[in-house]
């Protein structure tokens, strides 16, 4: 008796188990769509206020933010690396054969 009690032990626990990993695993999947649900709507409001901003900025103001824009960018991508990361990063070395 004792034997088919242990026996159908280990035979049910892994279907509860999985039972219960699938919920959990579903569960994930709700909470991550919830999450991406969420950032998209936080980034269509987003740009819902930025244009709502520009609407309430005159003609001049518009163009002068853009050039102020359009300079930023290139100033950014044009921007050395700190000191500190140039002087321990390994150089590739110029091989010279000897002639």
């Amino acid at each position: 008796m004792n034997k088919w009690l242990i026996i159908l032990l280990i035979f049910f626990i892994p279907v509860f188990l999985s039972c219960r990993s699938n919920s959990a695993a579903q569960r994930q999947q709700q909470v991550e769509k919830q999450r991406e649900d969420n950032e998209k709507d936080a980034h269509k409001m987003y740009e819902e206020g930025k244009e709502k901003h520009l609407s309430y900025q005159t003609k001049k103001t518009r163009k002068r933010m853009d050039e102020m824009k359009n300079k930023s960018e290139t100033t950014r991508y044009n921007k050395k690396d700190c000191f500190l990361k140039r002087w321990f990063t390994r150089k590739p070395k110029t091989c010279v054969p000897a002639t």
